[in-house]
Order: C-alpha cells, then sequence, then structure tokens
C-alpha cells in the first residue's frame, strides 16, 4: 500500500531579495531558487520573475525588497529539505512556502490585487478680488 504523505502536494514559495542588488543580479538569483526546487524533485507550474517593490514594514532594515514566487509540486518530505537550502541563500531576506489547494482563489498568481484610491479633494477656487480685500482687512488690523 502506497503511502498517502509522500504523494506530491501543491506548495507556494514567496520569496524577498535584498534590494542591494541589481535587477539582474536579482533575477539571477531567482533563477538558484528556481534549480533549488528541481533538485528537492519540485514540478514547477508557475514562477513569477522578481519585481522590486515596497514593503510595508522594514525586513532587515530595508524598505524595499525584490518579490517573486514559484508555485511547483513536491513531496512533503522534501519540503524541510527546500528551507535549509534556502537559508543558505544570503540574499534572501524572507521567504515562506505554503502548501496550496488547487482550488483556493486566494494563493493564485491570477487573483486581481486592487488598491482603494484616495478620493480626490476639491478645492474651492477663490477671486483674486476676494483675496486683495481679505488681504487689506488682514493688514488694516494690524
Amino acid at each position: 500500500m502506497e503511502n498517502l504523505d509522500s504523494q506530491p502536494k501543491n506548495y507556494e514559495l514567496a520569496f524577498h531579495i535584498t534590494p542591494d542588488l541589481d535587477e539582474k543580479e536579482a533575477t539571477q538569483k531567482a533563477g538558484e531558487i528556481e534549480s533549488i526546487v528541481k533538485k528537492i524533485g519540485g514540478n514547477i507550474k508557475v514562477f513569477k520573475e522578481p519585481t522590486k517593490t515596497h514593503l510595508s514594514y522594514p525586513l532587515k532594515h530595508k524598505h524595499y525588497a525584490y518579490f517573486g514566487f514559484i508555485n511547483f509540486s513536491a513531496s512533503p518530505e522534501s519540503i524541510e529539505q527546500l528551507g535549509k537550502e534556502i537559508q543558505l541563500q544570503t540574499p534572501i531576506i524572507r521567504y515562506m512556502v505554503l502548501q496550496k489547494d488547487l482550488d483556493d482563489k486566494r494563493l493564485a498568481p491570477t487573483a486581481k490585487i486592487t488598491t482603494r484610491k484616495p478620493p480626490k479633494i476639491q478645492e474651492e477656487s477663490a477671486k483674486a478680488e476676494d483675496i486683495e480685500k481679505e488681504l487689506e482687512e488682514v493688514l488694516g488690523k494690524i
């Protein structure tokens, strides 16, 4: 009987790369992460190239980082090895591996993220004559 725990499961690996690297070096580092996933026996489904983004809060005193992610399937036993390999990568300032359900839309890379724009403030247009009049009144009181 086959052990159900050794069946491949779907995962998402999200990572932040230090902003001290230039874009080309960050892309190369992401390629190294991709090769680590393949090395542990992972089957890559989606790979998002890292892009520089502003962080909501500083990570290791950095306000920006290159963010990328990889969706892949692998055996649960190999995930621990993946973590050990990624921890050896010094330009990686943070990473997270999540088990991903195929029906889970929250982690889908195609999910559209929207941001709310602040409401526009309407400025009252003042006439030059009114401004002059108020200015004269203020100066007259001095």
